[in-house]
């Protein structure tokens, strides 16, 4: 007998199942060991996050003082203020490093009058435990009814993570019925109507992580047969909403409403009859009065049975808010060369204002709108100037203010600037031998000076020149000196000091003078100058600029 072998290898369907099979089997595996490790992590962070919270707690039986005072306030305190106070030592991620000092912190909140609930935030580098942000979810049911028994409401509260306290307002006729106040949440809340009337309710909620809810019901009636939650108003303006125009509300009654009455109130003050009307009539009521106004109807049927109807309030003022009080820090028309700042106390009507500036007829400059917490401005401008403000209340009514106020800014100085105002030079100097410049008669020896003293007084400069000859014989018969004033580089006025004709100053002798003249605007200099047998002869005196 012969026995045949066979070698044969693996199909490569085979491997591909092979492989396949592998890696599911590593996926599976891997998943198992992550898992783990992230429940070990979670579990690690949890612990520190409880470890945080207990010492905020500790924190706060410390500081009473700094715990909320109102319900839905919160209070905060840094981990590293914990750390500092050696509430706590420092929280390590799972590698060892610090977490995040200043951006971790515990949250105290006040959910009902006696009850505090703390929640926090732990910021490490590989790891966040933060604050839940969803609010919770606030439900009615049923959500609206209408009937001539008892209401039972079922207020129910559901969160992602917990709810702390929940509270609920009772309004009975746009009056507030009951007013629960905040109480811890433990489950579903029941809320029996039992009284003839329209209500609504507003229900409040605060989750464990400190976010509020606000809902309100639709409306409830109870009443003998007429059903005033089919009563519907229509207005162009919303409820609550300052405006300063007539509103005009537009009302519906039910289809059974035998005659019906209609009342208004201002400013929560006593219901007043406006007219009565019979049958199912809709009716479309201006409101222009100033204030808050809020209308009622009283509704029959045939049967006398009658429900209440109310709006919410309108608000109308038609008023401009008053100018302010004011202050400046210089008086009206009186020149000064600093800047003028204004003050202003305004009225409790006014929410903002508006800024203008400008010259005596000359238009305006806005500056734009400012809140009601900015009480002050200031102006720069050179010049004659005019101030307005305009103030606005929340109804958009406004009113001008200041106009006919002008202030006035100077702080160009007038006076001497630069020069040699009020100095001696030398005008003229020494010299051992005749030159081209100076007289051959014979040698000039010693310094000629002089100096001026400029002032300026309404409209005119007055100059008071001195001229002092040194030791040697000074210019004689045949020559003069000239006072030149220019004014913006020009020639303005010259006055012959000395004359061709004159005699010869003595040695040693002082010279002076005055000289006024009318002056605008400019800028004027005092030269000293000699003919033209003496052109070197020429100094600089001084200057002055008027402006």
């Amino acid at each position: 007998m012969v026995l045949k072998v066979t070698n044969k290898g693996f199909s490569l369907i085979e491997l591909l199942a092979t492989i396949v099979i592998l890696g599911v089997l590593v996926s599976l595996a891997y998943m198992g060991v992550s898992t783990i490790l992230n429940k070990k992590d979670e579990s690690y962070y949890n612990a520190q996050k409880d470890m945080l919270n207990l010492a905020g707690k500790e924190y706060f039986v410390d500081y009473r003082e700094k715990l909320p005072k109102d319900i839905g306030a919160t209070a905060t305190v840094k981990l590293k203020t914990l750390i500092d106070e050696k509430y706590i030592d420092p929280i390590k991620d799972k590698n060892g490093n610090d977490c995040n000092y200043e951006e971790s912190f515990v949250t105290v909140q006040k959910i009902t009058e006696k009850d505090y609930q703390y929640y926090t935030t732990l910021i490490c580098e590989d790891y966040q435990i933060t604050t839940d942000k969803t609010k919770p979810v606030i439900e009615f049911s049923p959500n609206t009814k209408s009937t001539t028994k008892t209401i039972t409401i079922k207020m129910s509260i559901t969160d992602n993570e917990s709810v702390a306290s929940y509270r609920y307002v009772i309004e009975k006729d746009g009056e507030i019925y009951k007013d629960s106040n905040y109480l811890s949440y433990t489950g579903e809340v029941t809320i029996n109507l039992t009284e003839e009337g329209l209500y609504e309710i507003s229900g409040y909620a605060l989750d464990t992580n400190g976010n509020k809810q606000t809902k309100r019901s639709g409306k409830y009636s109870i009443n003998a047969g007429i059903d005033c939650s089919l009563v519907k108003f229509t207005s162009n303006v919303n409820e609550e909403t300052w405006t300063n125009e007539d509103i005009s509300v537009e009302i519906e009654v039910p289809d059974n409403t035998y005659k019906w009455e209609l009342s208004k109130r201002v400013d929560g003050g006593t219901y007043t009859t406006i007219d009565s009307f019979v049958g199912a009539t809709n009716k479309t009521y201006t409101l222009n009065t100033e204030g808050k106004n809020q209308l009622k109807l009283l509704l029959y049927d045939n049967d006398g049975n009658s429900c209440v109807a109310t709006t919410g309030e309108y608000y109308i003022d038609k008023t401009a808010p008053s100018c302010p009080a004011f202050s400046a820090s210089v008086a009206e028309k009186t020149w000064t060369d600093k800047n003028i700042t204004f003050n202003f106390g305004f009225t409790s009507d006014t929410v903002k204002w508006r800024w203008y500036t400008g010259y005596v007829d000359s238009d305006w400059t806005d500056w734009g709108y400012k809140p009601i917490t900015t009480k002050s401005v200031s102006i720069s401008g050179e010049g004659e100037r005019t101030i307005k403000l305009v103030v606005y209340d929340q109804a958009g009514n406004s009113n001008e203010c200041f106009t006919d106020k002008q202030y006035y800014i100077d702080k160009t100085p007038d006076g001497i600037a630069g020069g040699n105002a009020g100095k001696w030079i030398v005008i003229y100097k020494k010299r051992s031998s005749c030159d081209a410049w100076a007289a051959c008669a014979g040698s000039v020896y010693g310094n000629i000076i002089g100096k001026s003293d400029i002032s300026y007084n309404d409209g005119e400069i007055t100059i008071d020149w001195q001229v002092k000859q040194g030791s040697a014989t000074w210019i004689g018969p045949g020559y003069y000196v000239n006072l030149v004033i220019y004014k913006n580089g020009s020639v303005y006025k010259t006055y012959y000091l000395k004359t061709s004709n004159g005699t010869t100053w003595a040695l040693g002798s002082t010279h002076k003078g005055t000289k006024t003249f009318t002056a605008d605007f400019g800028t004027y200099i005092i030269r000293l100058k000699g003919n033209s047998t003496y052109p070197n002869f020429d100094a600089n005196l001084g200057q002055i600029t008027i402006s």
